[in-house]
């Protein structure tokens, strides 16, 4: 049996005062209570009885709130007062933090949280900040000018019925303004109406707040304005959207669950028409590679609203270099927030790189031209062609690089398993490629044709192959299955009584013709 937690703070009619402040705190009365049965999260219960304070004889602060269970959360909360920060941030005589303005709140609640079942507590009030100001030790400029007017109402305790309203919400850093009005209505489909403008700074902000020696920076410049429900782009009510503006990010770093590195976006222009986010200017790399992207996503506020959904889109990639090792999910990184299923295999698996993780969520076609792809050591040129990533698989088709020095065409289909498995079938067509230079460059030439050392001259592939990608993204020799058509148009073997046997081992009959050249030869490779 797991133990039982109970934990309580009570203050008495306390009082805090300091030199610095015009007036003390007085008249603190703090009672809190916290029990957690076996120590269960869903049997939490947090029991504020009693927060209540007073600043001198003007401002006063009252707040009651008690909260049960969590998936399905009873709230009970009752938050009213008026105070002047700067009188507080004097009275507790904080030091590392100053504040400026005049909040006050009054803000009713009582009802049932649920995500699953849209449940939000029946509330009416408000929540305001005026001519606020902040400053933290951590970095020498403040932000000016805090003003936020914020009111929420819900009448029957639904997500239908949620509204919040905020007009508006303003600051100013280091002499940037920034803007947002959001109109936020019925959160089963959410209705909104949204305007934001401004400039911020990502890397100067985050230290205002952050510790030191965090990697974070970038420039985000934004002139939106958004206006719709969630359920008109993903109905095709594209006529009932009015989503327009401007965002421009520069030095922005991103991460997601699935990659082991950080995207670093040097550069991105978009433009929001309706139901498409144009991507005017899109440069990024992601470790050794680089991307350059032009085209359309679809559904993003729906998707950036509700966490969830498909994101669809239409790209055109340009690549100076790719290299797919980068992008196995157990390979080292700067990425410390990847998934737990990524984490488990990284300690059961620590000697080994995984596989590509393709995202789920994404339906996206791209025109794709690279100039240099690397994988496990391979080099290919002038990759040129058609990708899709369509629920959790890449797909290639009418896909054509360079390779060994043959020009190879290929139509080819990849998904992941798991972090440490991945299955693939391929199509491709390769002409008049060197034996000898395959069989030195090429790892899988080495493990299924391991007499090529003893063949020299040209030969043309068409061939079919399926098989499995273990935990170091190799094929999984036994698992390949397929067959083609082998044209020898030029070959010198060593020892011919040896590839006799090659023959038989592959179901070849006419290695056993001494002609080696014009010779088709149809194959096949299965429990290999």
């Amino acid at each position: 049996m797991k133990p039982d937690f109970k934990a309580r703070l009570f203050v008495a009619d306390g009082l805090v005062s300091s030199t610095k402040a015009p007036v003390p705190m007085n008249n603190l009365n703090v009672d809190l209570n916290i029990d957690l049965p076996a120590l269960d999260p869903e049997q939490l219960t947090v029991d504020l009885k009693k927060l209540n304070f007073d600043l001198g004889t003007a401002d006063k602060f009252r707040a009651v709130v008690k909260t049960k269970g969590l998936s399905e959360m009873n709230v009970q909360a009752g938050i009213k007062g008026g105070v002047n920060l700067q009188t507080l941030d004097q009275a507790l005589g904080l030091r590392d933090l100053d504040l400026k303005g005049m909040l006050n709140a009054d803000i009713k609640a009582n009802g049932f949280f649920s995500m699953d079942k849209k449940l939000f507590p029946k509330a009416n009030g408000f929540l305001s900040i005026k001519d606020g100001w902040l400053k933290t030790s951590a970095y020498p400029n403040p932000i000016t000018n805090i003003n936020l007017t914020a009111n929420i109402k819900n009448t029957d305790g639904t997500f239908r019925s949620l509204g919040v309203n905020i007009t508006p919400f303003k600051f100013d850093f280091e002499g940037n303004p920034v803007f947002i009005n959001a109109n936020l209505q019925d959160f089963d489909d959410l209705r909104y109406k949204v305007r934001a403008q401004g400039v911020l700074n990502i890397g100067k902000i985050y230290q205002v707040f952050a510790k030191k020696g965090l990697d974070v920076s970038g420039l985000v410049t934004a002139d939106l304005s958004l206006n719709g429900r969630l359920s008109y782009a993903s109905t095709g009510q594209y006529s009932k959207l009015d989503n327009r503006g401007t965002l421009n990010l520069k030095n922005i770093k991103a991460t997601t669950s699935y990659l082991p590195k950080s995207f670093y976006l040097k550069e991105g222009n978009f433009q929001f028409e309706n139901e498409k986010m144009w991507f005017r200017k899109f440069n990024a790399t992601y470790g050794k590679s680089d991307f350059a992207l032009s085209g359309y996503l679809l559904n993003t506020i729906n998707y950036f609203v509700e966490r969830k959904g498909t994101l669809y889109g239409n790209f055109a990639s340009q690549s100076n270099y790719i290299l797919v090792d980068e992008f196995m999910a157990l390979k080292k990184g700067d990425n410390d927030d990847q998934s737990l299923a990524i984490e488990y295999a990284k300690a059961e698996n620590p000697k080994s790189s995984g596989v590509v993780i393709v995202p789920k969520n994404l339906d996206v076609a791209l025109q794709v031209n690279a100039k240099k792809v690397t994988f496990k050591g391979l080099d290919i040129n002038q990759l040129k062609g058609q990708a899709s990533v369509t629920g959790g698989q890449v797909f290639l088709k009418n896909t054509a690089f360079d390779i060994i020095g043959s020009r190879m065409n290929i139509d080819a289909r990849y998904a992941d398993e798991s972090p440490l498995t991945a299955n693939f079938d391929v199509a491709f067509k390769v002409l008049d490629f060197n034996v000898q230079r395959a069989y030195k460059e090429i790892d899988m030439v080495r493990e299924l044709a391991t007499s090529a050392k003893d063949v020299t001259g040209i030969v043309s592939l068409d061939y079919k192959l399926k098989g499995d990608f273990n935990s170091n993204m190799m094929p999984i020799y036994p698992s390949l299955e397929g067959g083609g058509v082998v044209n020898l148009r030029d070959v010198a073997v060593k020892n011919l009584k040896m590839l006799s046997v090659i023959g038989d081992n592959v179901g070849a009959d006419a290695f056993n013709n001494p002609d080696m050249k014009g010779v088709n030869i149809t194959t096949h490779i299965k429990n290999n």
